[in-house]
């Protein structure tokens, strides 16, 4: 049996997920037990809704789900890792398609393994999904992880600068956890920088990661680039990325994962939110803070996502 039923104990006694195996993907894929979720972002000048991470989840028949920290290791091991990443990318896209179809103009960031950007014809293969499913090349970000360590720098140049030259963009994330720092920003063509949630957490009490994000901050807009905090767990987070310059927030204190069916209810409770908000500042004047007022329904909406009724 692929799975190994026996729970593992920790020191502490805790019990462990047990741990898949590559029979367990092979089955996977095959029968596609992968579900896509969909966290939104938001522009922190505008509060505007502009944008979705896919996150991949694991419907595993008898684990339930499981995190991509449990599998998606492993699968880079082998080219299990091509067949998810074909799976998200379809999946994903097609939501992107139903979104435009009901008029929701959103980017759909997609992380990429470092794996796959060894293949020559990485380009040419995400290109033909997105045209498939009629999605422009410039609606699609593609997430590369800081910590990827490259086996050949020239070649992996030439496969981003042909991603960038279909028109998708580039997003270098988590920023902050790999040895590199920003030797992967030389020469490479991110349109997109995202800091990672360590850091958001940290920055409201350690004034080194203030500089640290500040730095990245300065650096990533002298670049052309996004800035992207994840991760924002709490609104004094919110409020200090924003202030920061930071482009956009993503995290539970906006919204949580949820299914693609469900952003649009989402983005229409957001709206409605947003726009009392805005008429009780106009009446109320200059005591009320537009932030505390949209704090409340992040914190709401993160509690419940789909049943927050404005």
């Amino acid at each position: 049996m692929p799975v190994d039923k026996q729970l593992k104990k920790t020191s502490d006694n805790a019990l462990e997920t047990p741990a898949v195996s590559d029979a367990d993907l092979v089955i996977a894929i095959r029968e596609n037990q992968f579900v896509v979720h969909y966290q939104p972002k938001i522009d922190t000048r505008t509060l505007e809704f502009v944008s979705v991470e896919a996150l991949v989840r694991w419907n595993h028949p008898i684990l339930g789900e499981v995190i991509p920290d449990k599998f998606i290791p492993l699968a880079e091991q082998s080219d299990h890792i091509h067949g998810i990443t074909d799976i998200v990318l379809r999946t994903a896209l097609e939501q992107s398609a139903q979104w435009r179809e009901l008029g929701l103009d959103l980017r759909t960031s997609i992380n990429i393994s470092g794996a796959s950007l060894e293949d020559p014809d990485l380009p040419e293969q995400i290109y033909n999904i997105s045209r498939s499913f009629d999605v422009p090349a410039d609606k699609v970000v593609l997430e590369i992880t800081e910590t990827w360590q490259s086996q050949d720098i020239a070649a992996t140049t030439l496969i981003l600068n042909g991603l960038v030259e279909k028109g998708f963009g580039l997003a270098l994330d988590d920023v902050g956890t790999g040895h590199s720092n920003f030797a992967k920003l030389d020469g490479m063509p991110y349109s997109e920088m995202k800091l990672d949630k360590t850091h958001i957490h940290s920055a409201t009490v350690d004034e080194e990661t203030r500089q640290f994000i500040s730095m990245c901050v300065e650096l990533g807009h002298e670049m052309g680039m996004y800035v992207v905090a994840e991760g924002i767990e709490r609104q004094d987070q919110w409020e200090m990325m924003s202030a920061m310059g930071c482009d956009e927030g993503q995290g539970y204190f906006i919204a949580r994962p949820m299914p693609g069916d469900q952003i649009q209810g989402w983005l229409k409770r957001w709206n409605t939110y947003l726009g009392l908000a805005e008429n009780h500042q106009r009446e109320s004047g200059p005591k009320v803070n537009l932030d505390e007022m949209t704090g409340t329904f992040h914190r709401l909406n993160s509690i419940f996502p789909t049943k927050l009724d404005i």
